[in-house]
């Protein structure tokens, strides 16, 4: 292999055409062979910085690395076309009357899908060690996440987990880890339980913070690195530019033993990913069950705590699963961790007395910020609040110092937050707390604002909430 790419790469390169075919080729062979597109990566890596200088001053110099990028999005794209592609060649078989012929096309058409296929996932693994030698800036494989997920189709999903295990944490997660988590249930049917036992390695990989990376053989290491040498003399690259690659191809083999507090560490996270698919599974069915294996999960006190974490970021971006996760909270508050974890005896705590911690933090963090805040974002977090406050999850004593505070501490958000939260639970607050109080000292703050901070829209939402005190919050 590597000698067939060095008759390539060491043939002189001094026209657009011949940079271009050193681009084809090199895109080719890491296509052909998924296992190489590491090795590929760190020798475009090696001459990224090569141009062809344009005659014409109007003319912009041709660049490998945009040469490359370029190569790699018609690649990616190209994907999406063969829905299409293969809706014709079906038609073309469908309507062929020779049987002989017709057997023939299929072939065609299936070894093409094959092809295809075979080609999705490598560009998705090629992009990802582009990204590593940094030729690729995150926000590109993001959007390729991003456009990947949002088809369920199983081969899209594949390239969704080739990019996160080779991508790693260098990778914005959000979003697309709550879509594999979705696809991953016993109730989505239409993928096959191989590629739902990947996306569940993946989500593992990802909540370890690992890779799938497989160390690389030294005697490979030497050739690939004698190559890029060779190939960056003749194309008389920057000596910078060998030092960064020889650095990338030949990394020191650091690995050590997993101590003790790492072991630890992965057992808690698996654990932690266990509660997180129980939840994204429960079903009004399987409730009962899932319920009890919840209980069992959430004895470690770090499994507890970013469980509840889990669940706040959950019903922001899924606001329709609050009932269910409000229900599935009120069947698990008394449940308590255990009082010794790795040898020492700790004091036991509750779930209920943990998301109570949580929300106090929440809630305080809000008027901590500070009032310079002026926009409208959704926290749906202050709904869920509201709700577990109706189901007895937390007790509306917590809202007191809340309530005390955001009227010297109020923005646009903030009273936004406060309307959603009472609207919900106001009726249940207002049995502990003067809710009363609270509105008229909010209402003065709108009234005497001279300055504009507050628009008329906040001007709206409290006298919507006054309204419907004055009702006795039935609405």
């Amino acid at each position: 292999m590597i000698s067939s790419v060095e008759s390539k790469t060491l043939l002189p390169i001094n026209s657009d055409a011949c940079l271009t075919k050193i681009v084809e080729y090199f895109l080719k062979k890491a296509l052909d062979d998924p296992s190489l597109t590491r090795d590929y990566a760190h020798v475009c890596l090696a001459i990224k910085n090569k141009e062809i200088q344009s005659g014409d001053y109007k003319k912009i110099n041709t660049s490998f690395t945009k040469l490359l990028i370029n190569k790699c999005k018609d690649t990616f794209e190209s994907m999406f076309d063969r829905k299409r592609i293969a809706a014709n060649e079906r038609k073309e078989i469908e309507s062929c009357k020779n049987k002989e012929t017709k057997r023939k096309l299929q072939l065609k058409s299936d070894e093409n899908e094959t092809v295809h296929k075979k080609r999705s996932v490598a560009i998705c693994r090629f992009i990802c060690e582009l990204l590593k030698v940094k030729i690729l800036v995150p926000s590109i494989l993001e959007m390729c996440s991003a456009r990947l997920i949002s088809s369920p189709k199983e081969l899209s999903v594949e390239c969704v987990c080739v990019i996160l295990q080779h991508a790693g944490s260098t990778v914005n997660h959000s979003g697309v880890l709550e879509r594999l988590q979705e696809y991953s249930t016993a109730q989505n049917a239409k993928l096959s339980p191989g590629l739902r036992s990947m996306i569940l390695d993946t989500l593992e990989l990802i909540n370890t913070k690992s890779t799938c990376d497989e160390p690389r053989l030294t005697d490979e290491m030497k050739v690939v690195t004698s190559f890029v040498e060779a190939s960056v003399e003749r194309i008389k690259l920057p000596s910078s530019d060998l030092s960064v690659a020889q650095e990338s191809v030949c990394p020191e083999n650091n690995t050590q033993i997993e101590n003790e507090p790492d072991k630890r560490n992965r057992q808690t996270d698996k654990v932690y990913n266990t509660v997180k698919t129980i939840i994204y599974s429960i079903t009004a069915d399987n409730k009962s069950t899932s319920i009890n294996e919840l209980s069992v999960h959430l004895k470690n006190i770090d499994v507890m705590e970013r469980a509840i974490d889990f669940l706040f970021e959950r019903v922001k971006i899924h606001p329709k699963t609050i009932p269910q996760l409000v229900s599935v909270c009120s069947s698990l508050r008394d449940v308590s961790t255990s009082g010794v974890i790795e040898g020492r005896h700790i004091k036991p705590t509750s779930l209920k007395k943990q998301i109570a911690i949580r929300c106090t933090k929440l809630l305080l963090s809000e008027v901590q910020n500070g009032p310079s805040e002026n926009d409208f974002t959704s926290e749906q977090s202050y709904t869920f609040i509201g709700e577990l406050i109706n189901e007895n999850v937390l007790s509306a004593h917590i809202l007191e110092e809340f309530l005390k505070i955001v009227p010297d501490k109020l923005s646009n958000k903030t009273l936004k937050n406060v309307c959603d939260l009472l609207k919900v639970a106001g009726k249940k607050i207002e049995q502990v707390y003067s809710v009363k109080k609270t509105l008229g000292k909010l209402t003065d703050r709108i009234s005497n604002d001279t300055n504009g901070k507050f628009s008329r829209r906040s001007g709206a939402l409290l006298k919507a909430l006054v309204e419907l005190r004055d009702k006795k919050w039935v609405s």
